[in-house]
């Protein structure tokens, strides 16, 4: 998988739940987007993008990595990047 087919499903996820009408780029950064308090106690688009996106690299072939723990702070490129690094 490549770094631009990752960062292409991240922003095609966010644009669900992206309610603010943010611009979604390469350089959005994920708490823009998402929250933990606009679901239904741990159902959340926090935790539903989370998952979605694991699911993608998992079903993409990559192994399963750590995310890391600021990983809502990073832009869409900056979590990309650290998620198929080597």
């Amino acid at each position: 998988m490549t770094v631009n087919q990752l960062k292409g499903a991240m922003k095609y996820y966010l644009k669900g739940y992206n309610d603010e009408g943010v611009v979604l780029s390469d350089s959005t950064v994920h708490n823009t987007v998402l929250s933990e308090n606009d679901g239904i106690g741990n159902i959340n688009s926090k935790t539903m993008y989370f998952h979605s996106i694991k699911l993608y690299l998992h079903k993409g072939g990559e192994p399963q990595k750590s995310w890391p723990d600021n990983w809502m702070e990073l832009s869409v490129a900056d979590l990309a990047d650290k998620l198929l690094a080597s």
